[in-house]
């Protein structure tokens, strides 16, 4: 019998803003608790995340990228919770928001969940409280050894250790407005949008090779939309669920807004 283990988890996706290239890297803190973080190389390339020079040279010719993200487990939203329900912190307020960042980041909900043949859905709620993803923008960037953390991704659940798969219950994102030094372009924020709703829909690691989204580092030469292994991957991690039928085809009804 699996020895089933309920915890806590904290899977934590947060950028870190340095200056050229979005690099990312996944590593452990604390038994309950597991770091991500995206970040600007500096402009001569070098950075302190030791693992850039380690795996820069790595190229994984997988279909997918799984087994190369799962050094903290891997997750899945439970059926019973689809579509994922997403709240969307008004954030008019907060200095240099723009209008057009909840817009991307509904792209980004949108194309991952394309991207699972009909397998996940998602939907805009009015208030917090009933939203199963949280997401707010800030202005206060906090430095770190590693450059300036541009955003988190936390996300509660369930592990089974004996098939280190779990299952999510709850997700918070916190997205920074701008570096400190300069505003982000519209492709460094699509980029990061992308990155971050693949860890939102439970791919808590990295991805080794360059071309994918959930690499720890998004290139200056990456594309700004889901590769083939990306793809793949989100598909291999449900590959036990049905398609949702009723919202399979109809991109509008997926992420239909809430009108409660």
């Amino acid at each position: 019998m699996i020895n089933r283990i309920s915890r806590l988890a904290q899977h934590c996706a947060t950028l870190l803003l340095v200056v050229l290239v979005l690099s990312a890297s996944f590593c452990p803190a604390q038994s309950h608790s597991a770091f991500g973080f995206l970040q600007f190389k500096r402009s001569n390339g070098n950075t302190s995340d030791v693992r850039s020079s380690r795996d820069s040279s790595l190229r994984s010719s997988a279909p997918d990228y799984l087994s190369e993200a799962d050094k903290d487990g891997l997750y899945c939203w439970p059926a019973d919770k689809l579509p994922v329900k997403v709240f969307f912190q008004p954030s008019d307020s907060v200095p240099f928001y723009r209008h057009s960042f909840p817009t991307t980041l509904k792209s980004c909900f949108d194309e991952w969940t394309a991207a699972s043949n009909g397998k996940l859905a998602w939907l805009e709620v009015s208030d917090s409280q009933s939203a199963d993803i949280v997401v707010r923008w800030s202005s206060q960037a906090k430095e770190r050894p590693e450059g300036t953390e541009g955003g988190v991704t936390k996300t509660y659940g369930q592990l089974n250790t004996a098939t280190n798969r779990g299952i999510i219950h709850k997700v918070e994102m916190m997205l920074l407005t701008r570096l400190p030094e300069r505003e982000l372009t519209d492709v460094e924020v699509r980029k990061a949008y992308l990155h971050e709703v693949g860890h939102a829909l439970g791919i808590a690691g990295h991805s080794l090779n360059r071309s994918d989204i959930m690499y720890f580092a998004v290139t200056n030469s990456g594309g700004t939309h889901l590769g083939v292994r990306d793809v793949a991957s989100i598909n291999r991690l449900y590959s036990e669920y049905q398609p949702l039928k009723s919202l399979v085809g109809s991109r509008s009804v997926a992420t239909k807004r809430d009108q409660s």
